[in-house]
């Protein structure tokens, strides 16, 4: 019976990390790298989860720049590239 195991480093190109303060949304292609990203992904909406239901107004704010930062971010660079074409329908 075969055992799982991780890829080698070797096997495995790395995909440039993203921006983020969490975990990255870049993906490198394994289906084992994705479960370990998706893993990372469901940690971190955890935790803003919880920062966000804090009684502490801090806290909540931070949690609130974290996912505010990312968005503007994106909603600029849409603004700022040229629309996309749907293809033909057929």
């Amino acid at each position: 019976m075969a055992l799982l195991s991780p890829p080698s480093s070797a096997l495995v190109q790395a995909a440039p990390a993203a921006a983020g303060p969490v975990c990255s949304l870049q993906r490198s292609g394994s289906l084992w790298q994705l479960s370990i990203e998706a893993q990372e992904l469901t940690t971190a909406i955890g935790l803003l989860a919880e920062q966000l239901e804090a009684d502490d107004d801090d806290t909540r704010a931070q949690a609130l720049g974290e996912l505010e930062g990312p968005f503007w971010r994106r909603k600029a660079t849409r603004r700022h590239s040229p629309p996309r074409l749907m293809p033909p329908a057929g």
